[in-house]
């Protein structure tokens, strides 16, 4: 075997692989980062009763739906189904779920909730818009994408 093609074929690749170019090749660019993925459409943020800040459960730049709830009402399952079907593919409406457990928990006497179901609806600032309690609860989903439609 001739020492002097394969050393010459040792500096070929160490060229190619160090991204030498020949006269006239373009450069390589590099790919542009990927946009971040968005926030999941709903999102339980507490285990139950445990308490939260609104810090952690806003959306920044999104009308955040913040629904306070208990495993065992029956008609918190009703309003995150209106919710859902209201707000649907609306990127700029995210539901976050806070489970009070029951009315004594630190979460619930952290916000004062006393009757389910229970929701808030910050604007894409971080300012409270709504508060709905009870049968009122049912207008959140509409509420919601009204909101976000606000400029």
């Amino acid at each position: 075997m001739n020492r002097g093609i394969t050393a010459w074929g040792g500096v070929l690749l160490f060229a190619v692989a160090c991204g030498g170019t020949s006269a006239g090749a373009e450069p390589v660019v590099p790919e542009p980062a990927a946009a971040p993925s968005p926030p999941p459409k709903v999102k339980i943020v507490n285990r139950p009763g445990a308490a939260v800040t609104m810090a952690q459960v806003l959306e920044p730049g999104r009308v955040t739906v913040v629904e306070f709830y208990a495993d065992w009402c029956g008609a918190c399952k009703i309003i995150e189904r209106k919710v859902m079907t209201a707000i649907g593919d609306e990127p700029r409406v995210v539901l976050r779920k806070i489970n009070i457990d029951d009315d004594t928990s630190p979460v619930a006497r952290q916000y004062d909730v006393g009757a389910l179901p229970h929701v808030r609806i910050f604007d894409n600032k971080g300012k409270l818009a709504y508060v709905l309690v009870g049968n009122s609860a049912t207008r959140a989903g509409p509420l919601a994408v009204e909101l976000a439609s606000r400029k």
